[in-house]
């Protein structure tokens, strides 16, 4: 099993996925998220995960 990052938005994510919900999108805010933090989550997420889209919010 593979823990979640600390940050509760993240780890709701990861439940979703951990549940079957393959087909989600995730909402970044730049001044909350960095890029190398969404990128961290991204690795640790299940290979069989089907379908991502991350969205970086504009400044």
């Amino acid at each position: 099993m593979i823990n979640p990052p600390s940050h509760p938005i993240y780890s709701s994510i990861f439940r979703s996925i951990q549940n079957g919900n393959h087909l989600f999108s995730v909402l970044i805010d730049p001044d909350t998220f960095t890029l190398s933090q969404t990128q961290e989550f991204l690795n640790c997420i299940p290979n069989n995960t089907n379908f991502i889209s991350v969205k970086v919010a504009p400044n």
